[in-house]
């Protein structure tokens, strides 16, 4: 048994450090709380230890899995945070979120469409079309000054974009709005 403790004790240091590189944060409380070394060292039978070597990996992977979850929580409202700020700049896009964010924009694009529930360039567009309705209501800008203002480099994309979001193009949208009016 006391044999099996030294290896259990090399497993468990091994593990120790892989959840410490895989998470941003370690809590102290939480390794407190798990005591790992305290509980391997009470068990007295074989089976003992092989039940708390389980139990203390569980808990481990459950820890790992939360801070993983945390932390791409605080991504993706970064990245919203930032597409909110930032959706007039005509070169925004998943490539450039992915250089601003330092990671890759095919893991950014998978995960922006699992947290989020849409793509992230369709989440760019949204919001680009909803800044654009604000000023086709409150100003009498052009659609091209509008287009560019929301970030569109040309007035085709502009339209395009509007019409898939929407169902209907900018003008026609303006159309809508003085017929309201009146």
């Amino acid at each position: 048994i006391e044999m099996l403790k030294c290896k259990m004790f090399g497993l468990l240091n091994t593990m120790v450090m892989a959840v410490e590189e895989t998470s941003s944060v370690c809590d102290k409380e939480f390794w407190e709380e798990l005591n790992p070394v305290e509980t391997l060292l009470k068990c007295n039978t074989v089976g003992s230890l092989k039940r708390e070597m389980n139990n203390i990996l569980e808990k481990m992977d459950k820890y790992v899995e939360e801070s993983r979850k945390e932390q791409e929580d605080t991504l993706i409202n970064n990245i919203i945070h930032f597409v909110n700020k930032n959706y007039m700049n005509m070169d925004l896009n998943v490539s450039m979120i992915a250089d601003r964010f330092r990671i890759n924009p095919s893991y950014l694009s998978r995960l922006f469409k699992k947290q989020a529930g849409s793509g992230l360039l369709d989440y760019i567009h949204k919001i680009r079309i909803d800044h654009a309705k604000k000023l086709i209501n409150n100003t009498d800008e052009s659609l091209k000054e509008i287009g560019d203002k929301v970030g569109y480099n040309n007035n085709v994309a502009f339209i395009r974009a509007f019409k898939r979001c929407e169902g209907i193009t900018p003008g026609q949208y303006r159309d809508i709005c003085e017929e309201n009016l009146q």
